[in-house]
């Protein structure tokens, strides 16, 4: 418990950092899961262009 005294206090002087939002995707690309990799990824798409056009997740695109 004493050890994590030092991480508890350091993690309050820390701010707010801007960082890129990653976001990934997983799909089979064969056997078949593969008949659906390009309507998986369309529908991807389309989902990142909406938050896209709404400001993005908490202000990043």
């Amino acid at each position: 418990m004493k050890a994590l005294l030092p991480l508890v206090l350091c993690m309050g002087l820390a701010g707010p950092v801007a960082a890129q939002v990653v976001i990934g995707q997983t799909t089979g690309v064969t056997g078949n899961s593969a008949l659906n990799v390009s309507e998986t990824t369309l529908g991807a798409r389309l989902w990142l262009d909406a938050v896209n056009s709404r400001g993005g997740v908490n202000g990043n695109r």
